[in-house]
């Protein structure tokens, strides 16, 4: 499974999830604050739109989806996932598993900053960022 991470601008996230204080709880010091969600709020995550239909966000800054990059698809996930706000790609196939994405990343990057012309560009390369860490198929990485 391919995670993503995206970056939202803060107004982007949804601020009116309720959440409470317990004050049943004795905190250690005058710094410590323990809050717990109201269990009948939505989570911030359930909220935000998934950009592709076979991913989740599971925080609201890490979206987790499939193997983004298929050639022959006329939609690009790529591309969806970059509108979305995604700029830090983390592979986790092995060498040779899929077809490469890192390559076309640039590309469809180029596209999306030209838009329609009207405005400058929004994106660039310098923006994005891809990283690769190949995890075995159905396994663990190997402890440091």
């Amino acid at each position: 499974m391919e995670h993503t991470t995206a970056t939202p601008a803060s107004n982007d996230i949804d601020q009116s999830v309720s959440h409470s204080i317990d004050e049943s709880v004795s905190s250690p010091n005058k710094h410590t604050t323990i809050s717990t969600f109201s269990m009948n709020a939505p989570t911030v995550t359930s909220m935000r739109p998934r950009p592709i239909p076979n991913s989740y966000w599971a925080t609201p800054l890490l979206l987790a989806c499939e193997y983004p990059w298929t050639p022959s698809s006329s939609t690009q996930k790529l591309d969806l996932l970059l509108k979305a706000g995604v700029r830090t790609f983390i592979d986790l196939t092995e060498t040779g598993e899929l077809s490469p994405y890192a390559p076309h990343l640039a590309a469809h990057v180029a596209v999306l900053a030209a838009g329609d012309g009207t405005s400058a560009p929004a994106l660039s390369m310098s923006d994005v960022a891809y990283h690769s860490f190949p995890i075995h198929d159905r396994s663990l990485p190997a402890s440091p």
